[in-house]
Order: C-alpha cells, then sequence, then structure tokens
C-alpha cells in the first residue's frame, strides 16, 4: 500500500515531496505495523530497506561476546533507521520495536535514485546522517561520564519532550534497558531513578516520567 499524503506524514525527513524523486519515493513506499518487541530487522538480514518511525519507538542494539546487551540508539517518530542498504553495506546492529509500532518501508534502489534524481532530498539525508552522528558522539561522552546520577540525568535529558504539562519522557525502555544504554545495572538505574524521585528532580508514572527540576537534571547531566 502506498503511502502519500498518509496522517503523520508531517514527521517524516522527507515531507512534502516536490521534486519527482521524493514524489515516486513517496508513492513507492509501505506501511509495516508492528507489535511491541518485534524485530524489525537483524544482522543477519539483507539490508534491502530503510525504515521511518511514522510512531511508536525502535531500539538499535548488539551484543558482546558474553551475551551483553549493548543498547546503541534510541528511534523514535522521524528517524530514519537501516539506510545502510542505501550504501551497499549490511545492518549493523539489530532494530527492535519497544511498543506497537508503526515504520514506513523505502526499498533501497528506489532511495539511491531518489537521492540522485534530487539533491534537496540529498541534503536532508545527509543532515538526517550527521544528526546520528552526533546522537553517536554524545553516546560516548554519556559512557565517559563518571557517576551512574550523572549518566542517567544525561539519558533523561537527552530524550526530554515537551509536554503542556511541562517536560517529560516517555518511559519505552525498561531498566534493563536503560542500564545497557548507560553500561551499568538495572537495579543501579533503579536506585538513581528512586534518588532523583524522591529528591524533587522527577516524578515517574507507568508511561511517562515527568521532569520536574529540569535545570537540576542539567546540572547533574554536565558533571
Amino acid at each position: 500500500m502506498s503511502i502519500p499524503n498518509a496522517e503523520g506524514c508531517h514527521i517524516c525527513p522527507f515531507h512534502r515531496p516536490t521534486g519527482a524523486g521524493r514524489a515516486l519515493l513517496c508513492q513507492r513506499a509501505t506501511r509495516r505495523s508492528l507489535r511491541a518487541r518485534s524485530i524489525v530487522y537483524d544482522t543477519s538480514t539483507p539490508a534491502t530497506s530503510a525504515f521511518i518511525v511514522r510512531s511508536g519507538a525502535v531500539k538499535l542494539c548488539t551484543w558482546d561476546a558474553a551475551g551483553r546487551e549493548h543498547l546503541l540508539d534510541l528511534a523514535l517518530p522521524g528517524v530514519v533507521l537501516g539506510c545502510e542498504g542505501v550504501f551497499g553495506g549490511p545492518h549493523g546492529a539489530t532494530a527492535v520495536a519497544l511498543v506497537s509500532t508503526t515504520l514506513c518501508v523505502l526499498q533501497a534502489e528506489d532511495l539511491v535514485h531518489a537521492l540522485d534524481d534530487d539533491p534537496q532530498l540529498a541534503r536532508k539525508m545527509a543532515a538526517h546522517l550527521h544528526a546520528a552522528l552526533l546522537r553517536a558522539r554524545e553516546h560516548v561522552v554519556l559512557l565517559g561520564l563518571t557517576g551512574a546520577p550523572a549518566r542517567i540525568a544525561r539519558h533523561l535529558a537527552d530524550r526530554i519532550e515537551p509536554h503542556p504539562e511541562g517536560a517529560t519522557v516517555r518511559r519505552v525502555l525498561t531498566l534493563a534497558e536503560v542500564g545497557a544504554r548507560t553500561a551499568m545495572s538495572a537495579e543501579t538505574v533503579c536506585r538513581v531513578m528512586a534518588e532523583f524521585e524522591a529528591t524533587g528532580i522527577l516524578r515517574a508514572d507507568a508511561k511517562v516520567i515527568h521532569i520536574l527540576d529540569e535545570d537540576r537534571l542539567l546540572k547533574l547531566a554536565r558533571k
């Protein structure tokens, strides 16, 4: 099913195609719906498609020789995944839907043709890849922070979203997954989150973390 002008396209980095390449890309795109914890792709999957997150959330992860998970990135609506196929390489990580998720599926061949045809689209793709590199650099910085409170604060600060009632962070990761992202145990993550809540920095609900004192959180994240 092609999805031009579909609801949710405003979050797509290729929104409102004006060039022939982008128009064709949108016409040939299909939609894929996934249940929570479904695999989008893994390192054994041929990289023949790219994916745009329309709704939900996807984690990118890998495992070391000891079987420990390392969470590399968190893709929210508007993020493009699986671009390795555009450059002829295999998928470098496993992508897993964390919640019910809807994706736009772009065939790598169509995307390559669209990038060749449309310089504006190519610039948008370059900007998207640059943003991914910045997120990777921020992750390296996070792992270099010495204290557990600083790592958790940085993890939360990087995911703050505006909300009518104040800054929030969606709870799409388990404690173990936050630990995999910040290189600490789930028990340590739980303890630090409890400390933040007890000291009035945040309030955690089942699905959302409400940031009550953003200034203090950001100060901790810079330590």
